[in-house]
């Protein structure tokens, strides 16, 4: 008694179209939660690393050679002076 995979459902159509659709799906969704997962995680390691500073902490260089450069805006840091 063997065991057989048929690539072809009972409609005669073949499933690989439907199960690339579902991976793609899947792999989708769980790449937007990752994405959101992490920007929780770098949110609160940056509350940590702040509120670890002592004294007053200014990316005023950083800032200023990011539109020196002029480096797209989606990759500039924006000004932070705790």
């Amino acid at each position: 008694m063997g065991f057989h995979v048929s690539k072809r459902s009972r409609s005669g159509r073949s499933a690989i179209p439907f199960l690339r659709t579902f991976l793609f799906i899947v792999f989708a969704l769980g790449e937007a939660a990752a994405h959101a997962s992490t920007e929780a995680v770098l949110e609160r390691a940056y509350r940590d690393f702040t509120a670890f500073l002592e004294g007053e902490f200014d990316n005023q260089e950083q800032y200023y050679f990011d539109r020196n450069l002029e480096l797209p805006p989606e990759v500039r840091h924006p000004r932070n002076h705790l």
